[in-house]
């Protein structure tokens, strides 16, 4: 399915110009409640325009706050869109580094067919169900969700949406669409005779089981997600690779910051530098 962006380009994506932007939208909702509805529209035609205008994030590791706008680097806005165009259709594969982002792109992008899409039905999968859905553990794949969901505006919201009543433990409904996400740990029955719009698969490199999840899966969903970082040959990740499933490669060369300063050599040692910025002007 193709996804269309036209509204990306007017969300700056320099974080003082990003977050001026984000409150002049806002100014203009408080003076004009209409224009929110112009706002909404677009965000459900473009998940890029959505998530870099009204997403956050969540990072322990920067202070003095962890709360961050969720601004995309260009290879996570084209690692989300091939995801989001995947969802109901085939089957994806994320190989990744590490601290590439690509968990919070998988979640993002689901986040966001569970808010615009009606009648969606996800399932969130990982090695253990801690991993998938506990209080106050950011490593969880729903806590991330719930992150997303909780601040973005009031006015983004889905329509109903009641905590107490749309969400319970491995489960949160929109209301307003009828859009489902839950969760469960892998075993080797995990979703079988289950009918799902896409499942996500979390670090599944890491999945003792692998081999009968990839069988208990197969028949519930046309889309399943593997995501993880590499672990050797010996798993079922590493044997889906080896076949002709649609592949995504997040590594670290494509991150702005991980690749300052870039280089490597031809085959006869001479050095060739990839990223000229990372070096001064009189190297």
């Amino acid at each position: 399915m193709k996804v269309e962006t036209p509204f990306n380009h007017f969300v700056p994506k320099d974080l003082i110009g990003n977050l001026r932007w984000r409150m002049a939208v806002h100014k203009k909702i408080l003076l004009d409640p209409k224009y929110a509805y112009v706002i909404k529209n677009a965000c459900s035609k473009d998940p890029l325009f959505f998530i870099n205008g009204f997403g956050w994030t969540y990072d322990p590791r920067r202070q003095p706050s962890s709360k961050l706008p969720f601004i995309l680097y260009s290879f996570q806005e084209d690692a989300i869109l091939d995801i989001i165009k995947a969802i109901g259709e085939y089957d994806i594969l994320i190989e990744k580094s590490r601290d590439m982002g690509a968990s919070w792109c998988c979640i993002v992008a689901i986040f966001w067919c569970w808010l615009v899409r009606a009648m969606q039905s996800f399932l969130f999968v990982s090695r253990v169900e801690d991993y998938v859905d506990k209080t106050g553990n950011p490593k969880a794949l729903m806590w991330k969700f719930d992150y997303l969901l909780n601040n973005i505006p009031l006015w983004l919201r889905p329509t109903n949406y009641n905590e107490n009543t749309c969400r319970s433990k491995l489960h949160i409904e929109n209301p307003g669409n009828g859009s489902v996400v839950d969760g469960e740990s892998t075993t080797g029955n995990v979703a079988r005779g289950d009918r799902r719009t896409a499942i996500l698969l979390d670090e599944f490199a890491a999945v003792v089981d692998g081999h009968n999840v990839l069988s208990s899966t197969r028949d519930a969903t046309n889309c399943r997600i593997f995501n993880s970082t590499p672990s050797g040959t010996n798993n079922a990740f590493y044997d889906i690779r080896q076949t002709d499933i649609k592949k995504l490669r997040l590594h670290w060369s494509q991150h702005p910051i991980k690749s300052k300063g870039l280089y490597t050599t031809d085959e006869h040692g001479r050095l060739r530098i990839l990223d000229s910025k990372g070096y001064p002007n009189d190297l």
